[in-house]
């Protein structure tokens, strides 16, 4: 809760001359496209942080919205499109307007946590003690095209300001029941607003005194969302769209089997192929490549796969594959794998929040060597060997049978550098020529 107090007359005249400013502005931009955008750092944020992509709403119009409704389109990062309606009302004439987060220093988010949020992220109250009835309707999520998902998403609100005495939030939805999906701290103490309905499509928020934290809540699929604010100060939501992040890694375990050899890895969708996201690795070391980091809002069943990069000599056969997947959101129902032998693997549908890192890690498979001693007309030994390159000498060898590969079985021996040259030396045994 932030109150807004009294201006001088110049003051006032700037402020009006500012406001016609940011209305001019608004109206150029209402033709853009949105964006929405993670927050550029965690602050006490869960490991789940960057899957909240939250949306830039500086097109606002309050004029438009409140006369009958702004249409929305925002491209996310998979390349679906997330659009919706906004229209609004106020039983007692207030307004809104779009800010920066976080929105005052008493806020929660944006200073404890979810840190340097773009663009103007935040719906908020222009006057004090406004009551402000806001709808997002025609909500929907359309996947690229030729690209098969399952149509669902989540929808995020989040208290943007402190919900203090008098004051309330409440958000009804047509989806999925209300999740409290985090809960930020304060800036000092550990005052949090009284909530309700959390398990129901209607979730409210009850004001309490001092500094409060704040509640982030998320409903699945909805085709429509209300979110009324009353202000005894000031208030404030947020909206996001809740994604899942699969990033796919890469280690070489020992050395290449080619120096040569490189590595493409990424995400693709699995109903067609279509590649999300790769990236290859370079130069000669063994760790530490780029990741390939997809962001998943559509509910696209992907597949994290690798291959070898063009220009490599080795194919991925001659390597020993491990993948495993670790998911930094504890509770998620999305399967991982661990130590799969695999180059491909579909993980479906990611959860909303998942933060999913897999990791391929290839060992080259071992060049080996095996040995056997041929003795014509006569038998004996012990015929003896010295190398280079090979993990350790060749045993000797006594024949027993002429004309027969002696031992029948020989046990192999590990060449010690791929594409290196290995030698043999025989010792002849004595009357052997």
């Amino acid at each position: 809760m932030r109150f807004l107090v009294a201006a001088s007359l110049n003051q006032v005249r700037n402020i009006a001359r500012a406001a016609i400013l940011l209305f001019i502005f608004a109206f150029a931009q209402s033709a853009q496209a949105a964006t929405c955008a993670p927050a550029t750092s965690a602050g006490t944020a869960p490991p789940s942080w960057q899957t909240y992509c939250w949306l830039d709403m500086s097109t606002y119009n309050n004029a438009t919205v409140f006369g009958g409704g702004q249409p929305f389109s925002i491209l996310l990062s998979d390349g679906s499109v997330f659009s919706y309606t906004l229209s609004g009302s106020s039983p007692n004439g207030g307004t809104v307007v779009a800010t920066t987060a976080p929105s005052w220093t008493g806020a929660a988010v944006g200073n404890t946590a979810f840190l340097g949020i773009p663009g103007k992220p935040i719906l908020y109250t222009a006057t004090n003690g406004a009551i402000i009835n806001l709808t997002l309707s025609n909500i929907k999520v359309t996947p690229p095209a030729g690209v098969v998902a399952s149509g669902l998403f989540k929808l995020v609100v989040a208290d943007a300001e402190s919900t203090n005495g008098s004051e309330s939030l409440t958000y009804v939805t047509s989806g999925g029941a209300w999740t409290v999906v985090d809960q930020v701290p304060p800036s000092s103490g550990s005052t949090y607003p009284a909530i309700s309905g959390v398990g129901t499509a209607t979730f409210s928020e009850t004001g309490v005194g001092g500094t409060v934290g704040a509640y982030i809540v998320g409903s699945l699929s909805p085709k429509t969302v209300t979110v009324q604010l009353v202000a005894g100060g000031l208030q404030g939501v947020m909206l996001a769209v809740q994604y899942a992040t699969i990033s796919a890694n890469k280690v070489i375990t020992g050395s290449r089997a080619n120096a040569a050899d490189q590595f493409t890895f990424g995400v693709k969708a699995t109903s067609n192929g279509a590649n999300i996201t790769s990236t290859t690795s370079t130069g000669a070391g063994l760790s530490g490549f780029t990741s390939a980091v997809a962001t998943l809002s559509s509910g696209v069943p992907v597949t994290v796969y690798e291959q070898m990069a063009a220009g490599s000599i080795s194919n991925i056969s001659q390597y020993t594959p491990s993948l495993t997947c670790i998911n930094g959101t504890a509770g998620s129902p999305t399967v991982m794998p661990t130590a799969q032998a695999t180059t491909s693997y579909s993980l479906g549908s990611a959860a909303y929040g998942d933060s999913i890192s897999c990791t391929f890690t290839n060992t080259p498979k071992p060049a080996t060597l095996t040995l056997q001693k041929i003795t014509t007309n006569a038998i004996g030994g012990p015929f003896s060997f010295t190398s280079t390159n090979l993990a350790s000498a060749p045993p000797s060898i006594t024949t027993s049978l002429t004309a027969t590969p002696t031992p029948t079985t020989p046990a192999p021996i590990t060449v010690n550098a791929y594409n290196t040259a290995v030698t043999i030396t025989e010792t002849p045994a004595a009357n052997f020529t």
